[in-house]
């Protein structure tokens, strides 16, 4: 994949001795363009890009009693593997992935990052806070989506662990993509023996700005390597944002009774889909952002598969729920393992602000001031 090469020595880990590593074995050398490094819980891979540039990308696994292993990696600050066991037993990969971590940098889909500075659209690529019209880098026809082309999801962050808790964190230089203020941003991944994925974002600028993040996962509960029409979802709200043909908001909300995004009873996705709706056949699939009822910390979503009997809560602190049923995956995608992707491979549940919420003082606001401390909650609750 890339032209440049530099050794690489392969080990495994056997132990900690303080502050040294104890080499359990040697298994080859041979020439590469990367170096990796094997730990018990941590995965440290140099790679040089064939445009000269040096990654160093850290992949951090937590894991419980139950026997469910997520992977993160420091570029983009993603969730890049969810494995679970299901009721029989047999342990699958729910979230979309790629086999190679540096594939993440030339990732299209967002699979499990962190966009930003601002996750959704922004119309137009501009905005006006405090009398200041600010222009950002388009990256999708006129408008900008998920902070722009060189947004979050494509920067490493210091990345931090304990036992229970890894910690992603980054700071956004004054400027970058066209928005204002040094943002400093840290987001802290847990996993629980209750099965919850807690990931808790804090962010603190020193101008105001605006801000909006969420994660990016894709969901297959019956693992990576099907379609998810059979799935069904239900979702605690009865409204959800209409947007123009570029999926910009027009400012509308519309109550979802009648309409085929009604998720207010479980659904199945497949149907959703097929439905001959103004807001599905736009985008020829879902990609709405729901009005969530309630405030504070509460579900507001169910997933669920029956195929496999798996199910997926989300339970978050945000106003709004993405759903992106992933219709603009090519065909022939290749994923983690030899899978193969396309559309409809997995669902996005991404917990947020509304879209253009910049651009729209009737939406619950998403201003971070000088001086304030941005704070939200997003919970993925696997029931085994």
């Amino acid at each position: 994949m890339f032209a440049n090469t530099i050794l690489i020595v392969e080990f495994l880990l056997a132990y900690w001795n303080d502050d040294n590593i104890i080499l359990r074995n040697i298994n080859h050398i041979y020439t590469c363009n990367f170096l990796q490094i094997l730990f018990h819980n941590c995965t440290i891979k140099y790679v040089i890009r064939k445009d000269g540039f040096k990654m160093k990308l850290i992949s951090e696994k937590l894991t419980n009693k139950n026997g469910i292993e997520i992977t993160l990696l420091n570029l983009g600050a993603a969730l890049i593997g969810a494995s679970v066991p299901g009721p029989d037993g047999v342990r699958k990969e729910l979230v979309l992935g790629f086999e190679n971590n540096e594939e993440y940098f030339n990732d299209p889909f967002h699979f499990g990052s962190t966009p930003g500075r601002f996750a959704g659209r922004i119309g137009g690529s501009r905005f006006t806070l405090n009398g200041i019209t600010y222009d950002l880098p388009p990256n999708e026809g006129r408008n900008q989506l998920h902070g722009g082309e060189n947004g979050f999801a494509k920067k490493l962050w210091d990345t931090e662990r304990d036992n229970e808790h890894v910690t992603f964190s980054y700071i956004s230089q004054d400027g970058e993509n066209g928005y204002p203020g040094n943002l400093s941003v840290r987001i802290v991944y847990s996993l629980n023996d209750d099965n919850e994925l807690t990931i808790e974002y804090t962010a603190t600028t020193d101008a105001d700005t605006v801000l909006n993040l969420t994660n990016h996962a894709y969901f297959n509960l019956n693992g990576d390597d099907g379609k998810i029409f059979d799935h069904t979802l239900w979702i605690e709200s009865d409204a959800f944002i209409i947007t123009s043909k570029e999926n910009i908001p027009t400012g509308e909300i519309r109550k979802t009774a009648g309409s085929a995004l009604d998720f207010s009873e479980s659904k199945r996705l497949g149907d959703v889909i097929a439905a001959d709706e103004e807001a599905i056949t736009n985008f020829k699939g879902i990609d709405s952002c729901f009005v969530l009822k309630g405030e504070g910390l509460r579900k507001v979503a169910v997933l669920s598969d029956p195929a496999s009997g798996r199910t997926l809560e989300v339970i978050t602190d945000q106003p709004g729920l993405q759903i992106y049923s992933s219709q603009w995956i090519p065909e022939n995608t290749s994923g983690r393992g030899g899978v193969i992707y396309g559309p409809f491979s997995g669902v996005c549940l991404e917990a947020q602000h509304f879209p253009d919420s910049p651009n729209r003082p009737e939406f619950p606001s998403t201003i971070l001031r000088k001086g304030e401390v941005f704070k939200a909650t997003i919970i993925y609750r696997f029931c085994l």
